[in-house]
């Protein structure tokens, strides 16, 4: 009985192997679904203002990004209008409120992986009336895929909304500050700590209405004519060395959260952050004290 040669010869056979190996690791990966959120390999405890990975874009809306090492990620969505539609809470990501420049600023927490950023997805298609998102923020890893599908999300939310009714302050003296990230807003600061700190004989209560645009210091009672009195050169400059120090201190993840959640609120440029130095050397002695005068 005769025995049939073989079809390819050991050389051949050799030859095949070295080609399908690595085609077949090739083919692995296009099919393989790649992680959209990765922790960082060190996650970072504090960062300096000037030095932040920040981005903004404009689609239907503005997206502010702070690229930042940590080991959750966290979405700042502003609604111009309420939304009313009901939702199922995701398991793993944590919902927070607040009312800031007449709008619902509402705060999504999940860990960085890909299940969480899914259920956030699934939310969000559901809940958002997309015509009434006015800023996106996102804090965090978040590769640009994924920040491209969550903006796509949001941007065909299904949700229906309501007009936004913002609760009004009712305190006696009311006071409208000056617009946010601005010289001026620094100056008014510094006038109202030099004004209440003369008035502490009067247990003057002050605390801040950030609902509606402009914000106000809300003051318990009206301010007397001589609490008011100009600001001298050499108190106002110890003033502006704290402020520059704080200034260049570094900020933990919760500081730049709330930073962010301002600039979503009320649609700030990313030199919001990193222009905070230069707008406290532009105030004067000129600025505090128009400040003061206004104070009543």
């Amino acid at each position: 009985m005769s025995v049939k040669p073989p079809v390819f010869s050991k050389s051949t056979l050799w030859i095949l192997i070295i080609i399908l190996i690595p085609l077949i690791a090739l083919l692995n990966s296009l099919g393989e679904d790649r992680s959209r959120l990765q922790l960082p390999d060190t996650i970072e405890t504090s960062w300096q203002l000037e030095a932040l990975p920040i981005s903004q874009t404009e689609d239907e809306f503005v997206v502010s990004r702070l690229d930042v090492a940590t080991d959750q990620l966290q979405v700042w969505l502003a609604f111009s209008a309420l939304p009313v539609s009901q939702f199922v809470e995701p398991d793993n990501v944590r919902i927070s409120t607040q009312y800031r420049a007449e709008k619902l600023l509402v705060q999504f927490v999940l860990p960085v992986n890909d299940d969480a950023f899914d259920q956030l997805l699934w939310m969000l298609a559901d809940w958002v009336p997309a015509d009434f998102v006015a800023g996106v923020g996102v804090l965090g890893p978040i590769s640009d895929a994924a920040l491209s599908e969550l903006t796509q999300t949001i941007a065909s939310g299904q949700g229906v909304a309501v007009a936004l009714e913002v609760p009004q302050a009712s305190d006696v003296a009311m006071i409208a500050s000056p617009a946010t990230g601005t010289a001026e807003q620094i100056a008014f600061l510094i006038a109202k700590d030099h004004v209440l700190n003369q008035l502490s004989g009067y247990r003057i209560q002050e605390r801040w209405q950030h609902a509606t645009t402009p914000s106000y210091l809300l003051v318990n009672r009206n301010i007397p004519s001589e609490a008011r009195q100009p600001m001298a050169f050499d108190a106002l400059q110890p003033r502006l060395e704290q402020l520059l120090q704080a200034a260049q201190q570094p900020r933990d993840v919760d500081q730049l959260a709330r930073y962010l959640a301002v600039m979503v609120a009320e649609s700030l440029p990313p030199s919001f952050l990193t222009e905070q130095p230069a707008r406290i050397r532009s105030v004067n002695l000129a600025m505090v004290n128009r400040q003061i005068e206004r104070m009543q």
